[in-house]
């Protein structure tokens, strides 16, 4: 399992051409990617995204986490669902495609 964790500010310029300028900078984009097998449909995906996730938003200048999954790939999206992300829009991934956008915000009384 691979994970990849990056800020909005390590890929300003891309997140403009796709059409997600109004992404804050001090957001965290969170990327997993599961090539085993045997690890596939055991719920490691979501576990491992809820850990990520507690750790980014444990610092207070990350307002929220997010996500990119390929429109084609209902498991990704299923994945972060899980871990507490909702789809927000969809966009196009100029040349990797049509991606959907899912965010994860902090909860209510949720310490930051």
């Amino acid at each position: 399992m691979n994970f990849a964790v990056s800020s909005i500010r390590d890929c300003r310029s891309l997140n403009d051409v796709a059409g997600l300028a109004d992404i804050p900078t001090s957001v965290i984009d969170i990327d997993i990617m599961i090539g085993e097998f045997d690890a596939l449909g055991r719920g490691l995906g979501p576990e491992a995204i809820r850990l990520v996730v507690e750790v980014a938003l444990s610092d207070p200048t990350v307002p929220f986490m997010m996500a990119c999954a390929r429109l084609d790939n209902p498991v990704s999206q299923l994945a972060f669902a899980k871990a507490g992300f909702r789809k927000d829009r969809e966009f196009d991934d100029v040349p990797n495609g049509l991606h959907m956008l899912m965010v994860r915000h902090r909860q209510e009384g949720q310490v930051a």
